[in-house]
């Protein structure tokens, strides 16, 4: 899959932010950590050709 990076560039940016103004970011880093077991478990489901379930991603975070 390829993605730009001008999403990441905003949020890396709007987390700077956040910690300079000593405040919590709009996106945390356990949301973004959620989000990458998602496209583990996506990638996962699509080398096996099985379903995944989300739980055994999520459960570590």
């Amino acid at each position: 899959m390829a993605f730009t990076s001008d999403w990441h560039q905003a949020v890396i940016e709007e987390f700077a932010d956040a910690l300079a103004e000593n405040r919590e970011p709009s996106i945390t880093g356990r949301a973004a950590l959620k989000v990458h077991h998602l496209i583990d478990a996506i990638e996962k489901a699509g080398a096996s050709g099985e379903r995944v379930k989300l739980k055994e991603f999520y459960d570590a975070v």
